[in-house]
């Protein structure tokens, strides 16, 4: 199974240009570590505030991933990330998906 990561430049031009707005449900079909997932989430850092952030991530933001180890890896760096902008439950992860 070969896999290819994608550059951050390349996600911040595509995040830049979507310009996609919280209310949004959003799909990452192959979210790897996330860095599509991680560089919208720091777009929406200076735009929303943390808790419309965490509840997008709970309720509109679905990933699917289909290397088990990569999936629990992304898992795990969302809920650091998450808990070092304040979130302190633990994070419902039903939409965080391995394939």
């Amino acid at each position: 199974m070969g896999q290819v990561f994608t550059p951050k430049y390349i996600c911040d031009e595509i995040i830049d240009r979507l310009n996609i707005d919280i209310s949004e449900t959003v799909c990452e079909p192959s979210v790897g570590k996330g860095i599509f997932v991680f560089t919208l989430l720091e777009n929406f850092k200076g735009r929303y505030t943390n808790e419309q952030i965490f509840d997008f991530v709970e309720n509109r933001l679905f990933t699917f991933e289909i290397d088990e180890k990569i999936n629990d890896t992304f898992k795990s760096l969302l809920v650091e990330y998450l808990f070092e902008i304040g979130y302190d439950k633990p994070l419902n992860t039903k939409n965080i998906k391995n394939v």
